[in-house]
């Protein structure tokens, strides 16, 4: 797919993230563009295209997807701008006393993805997509049997899943809320979902929750527990949720390794969520 020319002139920058910046049109407030850091591949950039599509498709709310572009440098997606928008985090930050209102929305959204069949025929499975990733890991050979091991095991789901949900991926324009950064939207178990927020939320370096979620992690644990409470219901026990996702969160690991690459951190945050391999039943 052959990516239209941005004349940077015209755009604004109004935001950034972990992956890239978005840019405002300095006279259209129809349109907004996320242009990806320059060592974003390519063929993921168009496969978020599709996957928004897919997602329009199953019928959840995300910004209209547009056209594949670039600036001469970096590639990237235009996207039907969703005005006096917010990421759900970010709102949170702003007011601390929307914490369980925006929660709350979110176990909606996440009930309405985990009850969903998909049609598999459009949508990957996402065992695919972890993979993929797998493919472009440092891992020695045991770190390897372990991870065929997973996926050789790894129970089966036939229901949408957004592929990289917490907090940041999901705004708001105050009337509707939309799903956003759907690059790995496909189908699968429930858990890939919450073994996702899980990490995010539980993740314990202060600098990088602010810089990448604009909250504390304080806040971000309390946003976790409240979502955690309304989607389990009474049968929410913090401990068990934990050892349910542990093998899950170990496996997305692959992820984040893509993102963050093979350092120290990424070590020690395999070794906290590894799995009981020696266990009868890996997946509790």
């Amino acid at each position: 797919m052959e990516a239209k020319l941005l004349d940077m002139s015209q755009w604004v920058k109004a935001g950034e993230g972990a992956q890239g910046d978005s840019y405002n049109h300095v006279t259209d407030r129809d349109y907004m563009v996320k242009l990806y850091n320059e060592e974003v591949d390519t063929s993921d950039i168009v496969t978020e295209l599709q996957a928004a599509r897919n997602a329009q498709y199953m019928g959840f709310s995300t910004p209209e997807p547009g056209e594949f572009v670039t600036d001469g440098k970096r590639f990237g997606l235009k996207f039907r701008r969703i005005a006096n928008k917010v990421s759900f985090c970010t709102a949170v930050s702003r007011d601390p006393s929307c914490l369980n209102d925006m929660a709350q929305r979110m176990v909606t959204i996440a009930k309405q993805l985990h009850s969903t069949k998909a049609d598999k025929t459009r949508l990957p499975d996402f065992r695919d997509f972890l993979r993929t990733c797998m493919a472009g890991c440092t891992l020695d050979e045991t770190e390897k049997w372990q991870f065929e091991k997973l996926f050789e095991t790894v129970p089966d789901g036939d229901t949408c899943v957004h592929g990289d949900f917490h907090f940041g991926n999901l705004i708001t324009d105050g009337k509707k809320d939309y799903l956003i950064d759907l690059s790995a939207f496909g189908y699968g178990r429930p858990e890939w979902d919450l073994a996702m927020f899980y990490f995010i939320a539980h993740f314990k370096v202060e600098a990088a929750m602010m810089y990448n979620y604009h909250i504390d992690c304080a806040t971000a644990l309390e946003y976790w527990n409240r979502f955690a409470e309304g989607y389990y219901g009474t049968e929410y026990n913090e401990q068990a949720v934990r050892e349910h996702l542990k093998p899950y969160i170990f496996m997305r690991t692959l992820f984040f390794e893509v993102v963050m690459g093979h350092d120290d951190n990424l070590v020690a945050i395999r070794e906290e969520y590894r799995p009981d391999f020696n266990s009868n039943s890996i997946w509790i």
